[in-house]
């Protein structure tokens, strides 16, 4: 009988075969990585991208899900916007048990046109802490639209100012 130790490692149990050296059963650790007892960050996504966004206006949500995938508890430190182009909605407690999951709804709102990027940066105990979502989306110019969208003058003499219409 083996117990888990707050770093991962297995331990024997005392008064177990494997802590007294008397033979037992075999122990195959295959099914145990070290890494699957840890703390580990799942993303369901690690970049966003976001549609054409018109410049002064924010953009439809984007979700990704964060999930311990891990075998002990994530302890979230920081979750963090790294541009203000981008806004974050997040529902993540400090600490996630292992499988639980939480949300990080993610707005576009161009402040410029052209080529914006960001990411999220998520920061706690996993081994390969800091995590990045990567973050890009394209601002663009207001849309003057024209009514009607064509107009017609009939035959006008060279040098007579036809008659005026309403655009």
């Amino acid at each position: 009988v083996f117990g888990v130790g707050a770093d991962g490692t297995l331990t024997p149990v005392a008064g177990s075969p494997f802590s007294t050296g008397q033979p037992g059963a075999l122990l195959s650790l295959a099914a145990f990585p070290p890494k699957a007892c840890a703390p580990r960050v799942g993303l369901s996504a690690t970049s966003l991208t976001f549609p054409d966004q018109r410049v002064g206006t924010t953009s439809p949500t984007q979700v990704v899900e964060l999930t311990n995938v891990g075998g002990m508890v994530l302890n979230l430190e920081s979750i963090v916007v790294n541009d203000g182009d981008f806004q974050m909605v997040q529902t993540c407690p400090s600490s996630l048990a292992p499988r639980e999951d939480c949300e990080l709804s993610v707005n576009f709102a161009p402040a410029a046109i052209g080529a914006r990027t960001g990411d999220i940066t998520i920061t706690s105990n996993d081994a390969d802490s800091p995590h990045t979502i990567t973050l890009a989306g394209t601002g663009v110019g207001p849309f003057v639209e024209v009514s009607p969208t064509s107009l017609s003058f009939g035959n006008t003499p060279i040098g007579t100012p036809s008659t005026p219409q309403p655009v």
